[in-house]
């Protein structure tokens, strides 16, 4: 599949907080520092803690985050974001 083009300010601007999706667990609670985020740093990168060969691997990782985000959107009789492949696998 084509990769993703992710809009991170269209989804702040819904979510509220870069925390509904980044995130450093600690005892059941986040304790990311959002001053931490940078476009490309390491505490954005969804990889260093979901390697593809992990038990959790990367893909499932984004897909149960954004499609359970954007199922729960649409739940709430709201205008949710894409819900199948090729709305967000767009080909160039």
């Amino acid at each position: 599949r084509a990769p993703v083009s992710f809009p991170h300010n269209r989804h702040v601007d819904v979510t509220g907080s870069c925390k509904d999706c980044h995130h450093i667990y600690e005892q059941g609670k986040n304790v990311l520092d959002e001053g931490q985020l940078e476009q490309g740093g390491a505490a954005v990168q969804c990889s260093s803690c979901h390697p593809s060969k992990s038990r959790l691997s990367l893909e499932r990782a984004f897909h149960d985050q954004c499609m359970g985000c954007h199922r729960k959107v649409r739940a709430e009789k709201k205008k949710g974001g894409p819900r199948y492949c090729g709305e967000c696998h767009r080909r160039p």
